[in-house]
Formats: structure tokens, C-alpha cells, sequence
């Protein structure tokens, strides 16, 4: 699993240069960066330790949270309240909401959508 995650950052950043790669999971209410490379490091595989990425702003936060359960969903707004961390990007929780709906419908997030409006790099997604 770690050589398949590390070839899917790798082949994602060559394709992608200009912009930043992070592969992310969720731990203890936190989404965890676990791989990486970036335009400002070109070609290393970066592996960082405590860097955490946004639930509300970036694709992997937005995936997590239109697919976790009602109590991850509670906890991460317990943490990181929407007043706070989401509003300025979502405005109105009725339109995140809305946002991770949509997803939902998709199975997969609108790539698109996400990046324009946040300025995220796509996700990959693959079975």
C-alpha cells in the first residue's frame, strides 16, 4: 500500500508540477499529511510530520467529510467550529452541506470545483 500511495504522488506531481501534492488521512480528528512534493522542493518525496491539512478548504478535508459518519462530522466541528474555519469559503453550513451532497450523489468529488474555489490540486481516484 505504501509503494502504491508513493507512485500515485510521484506520477500525480510529474503530471502536476506546478502544483502542491499531498496524500492525507484522517488521525484523531486531524487530516494527517503522510506523503508529499511540491514545486518548492521539486522531485523529493517529502514524508512530514505534523502537518495537518483544512477539513473545509482542501479536497481531501472535503472528502473526508462528506463521507465520515454523523460523529466524526460532530467532532471535527466541535474542533474546528464552521463560524471559524469554514465560513469563508462556504459562507453558510447550507452550503457546504449542499457541496458535500453533491459529492455524495458523485461517489467521487468534482475535481473541478473544488480546485477552483479553493485552489487545491485534484484527488486521483482509482480502486
Amino acid at each position: 500500500m505504501q509503494q502504491r500511495a508513493i507512485t500515485v504522488v510521484r506520477a500525480l506531481y510529474d503530471r502536476l508540477q506546478t502544483a502542491a501534492i499531498a496524500l492525507a488521512e484522517p488521525v484523531g480528528g486531524e487530516m494527517a499529511v503522510r506523503l508529499r512534493m511540491s514545486p518548492d522542493r521539486p522531485g523529493v518525496l517529502q514524508e512530514p510530520l505534523n502537518r495537518f491539512l483544512s477539513h473545509y478548504t482542501n479536497a481531501s478535508g472535503l472528502v473526508y467529510l462528506a463521507f465520515c459518519t454523523p460523529e466524526e462530522r460532530a467532532a471535527v466541528e466541535r474542533r474546528y467550529p464552521f463560524a471559524e474555519y469554514g465560513a469563508v469559503q462556504w459562507q453558510t453550513p447550507g452550503a457546504l452541506d449542499a457541496f458535500l451532497e453533491r459529492v455524495r450523489r458523485l461517489d467521487r468529488p468534482p475535481v473541478d470545483r473544488i480546485r477552483r474555489a479553493h485552489r487545491t490540486p485534484p484527488v486521483i481516484w482509482g480502486r
